[in-house]
């Protein structure tokens, strides 16, 4: 079985940073509880608060996938056009031990 990690990159649209934030709050808790979570982090940036980014780490692309399909994510994807001033940016990553 292979890790893998995303780093998503999330920049909000003027005014709407506290909302994303809440947003993606939201998604933690959850996915955390998910069993093929290992790590989900929350992280805002100190130099620019716009920007948010999500660490997550999956015990697989299938852990992953099923993650994506989850009705809580579907919720914030509903959301996400109006609450981001570009589409995120999903940086998959491979641990190498």
């Amino acid at each position: 079985m292979t890790d893998l990690s995303n780093i998503v990159l999330l920049k909000a649209r003027a005014g709407k940073s506290d909302q994303l934030g809440a947003a993606l709050r939201e998604l933690v808790k959850p996915t955390r509880q998910e069993p093929g979570c290992a790590i989900c982090e929350l992280n805002q940036s100190g130099d620019e608060p716009n920007t948010w980014m999500v660490y997550e780490r999956w015990a697989g692309q299938a852990a992953f996938d099923s993650h994506m399909k989850q009705p809580y994510v579907a919720r914030f994807l509903q959301q996400l056009d109006e609450l981001v001033s570009e589409p995120p940016e999903v940086r998959p990553f491979q641990h190498r031990y």
